[in-house]
């Protein structure tokens, strides 16, 4: 603040004051994990349009603003939601995803999955928000992408020559 100018009080002084939880290694983990899933399952397959200008390719994905409403997916962390979801599709290409699903984003090694995801959990934000977050979408997940994980096995199986 400018000299002489008073520092401001009320609702500022208060927010400075709040203590958050700095969410553990497993936590940061877990949400990783989920989010994983969701652009596999939710996301990759689902493009609407790819355009090239001079030099520049613009991918557009619908799903995107619908996935994040359905996953209840924090409003400061949408943007990075977002961008995760375009770099894992880029980085990991969509075939793979679509056909193994997270499994594609597991074989990466381990910084390269963190680093894909890392800017996405910094926007989750603290851990009772990450807690909170998975809490809530607990059940979703388990029927929406557990089932689509039994569906993409049962399609191997069925594609297997014995």
């Amino acid at each position: 603040f400018p000299p002489g100018r008073p520092k401001p009080r009320g609702s500022h002084t208060m927010i400075r004051n709040i203590k958050t939880r700095k969410p553990s290694f497993a936590l940061r983990v877990l949400v990783q994990e989920r989010f994983a899933e969701i652009i596999a399952i939710e996301v990759a397959g689902y493009h609407s349009s790819i355009e090239i200008k001079d030099h520049t390719l613009s991918v557009t994905i619908d799903s995107l603003y619908e996935t994040a409403d359905k996953w209840f997916i924090p409003r400061r962390a949408r943007k990075a939601f977002r961008s995760v979801a375009f770099e894992v599709l880029y980085f990991v290409g969509e075939h793979g995803l679509i056909t193994r699903g997270a499994d594609a984003l597991y074989e990466l090694t381990p910084f390269e999955f963190h680093g894909l995801f890392s800017s996405l959990v910094a926007a989750m934000g603290d851990a009772d928000t990450m807690e909170g977050w998975l809490e809530s979408t607990d059940t979703l997940a388990l029927v929406d992408l557990h089932r689509s994980q039994t569906d993409m096995a049962m399609q191997d199986d069925r594609h297997t020559i014995t």
